[in-house]
């Protein structure tokens, strides 16, 4: 067996150094990259801020009117609907049975539930104007109220939360 040259071990320890360094750089920077993925690309083309469609029938959905606050919707007739005052924010919660999923409707005089800080693009329902982060969260401002939408991160639901949205009155 040979000896091998102790600069030939240097280089080796080097150049092992070097691919580990650009392994972990070109992984934190894909990561990162992940992280700032701009999310309402999804949903919205340049230009293009209609509303998600779905091709759900939603004729035999139960109906849902909130007494304290002027919007009713339709949502399936499995679905558990409640509703509470979070500081704030009204949460009407839509509980979807034997999944960890569920969708919020907050309302507010003041503001968006939970969209400061993320990027936005302009968006309309049915002519009102709101802003949409991504498919699952949207925000509606009519009248007095601001109305967020969040289905959070449930994308097993995307299409039914767009068919609610589509049902949604604020009268």
């Amino acid at each position: 067996m040979r000896h091998i040259p102790h600069t030939s071990r240097i280089f080796i320890v080097l150049l092992i150094i070097t691919l580990l360094l650009t392994y972990i750089v070109i992984t934190l920077s894909y990561y990162q990259e992940q992280r700032n993925f701009d999310y309402s690309s999804i949903t919205n083309k340049p230009g293009s801020h209609a509303q998600p469609l779905s091709n759900i029938d939603t004729k035999d959905w139960k109906n849902y009117q909130d007494r304290a606050y002027p919007i009713a919707f339709s949502y399936p007739d499995n679905w558990i609907v409640s509703s509470k005052l979070t500081g704030d924010f009204y949460d009407i919660l839509l509980n979807i049975p034997k999944t960890n999923a569920d969708i919020h409707i907050y309302i507010s005089e003041n503001s968006f539930y939970g969209l400061d800080g993320l990027k936005q693009e302009p968006y309309q329902l049915r002519g009102l104007k709101g802003t949409i982060v991504n498919n699952n969260l949207i925000g509606i401002k009519t009248g007095e109220y601001y109305y967020t939408f969040d289905a959070s991160l449930n994308s097993t639901q995307l299409d039914e939360f767009h068919a609610l949205m589509q049902t949604a009155t604020f009268e």
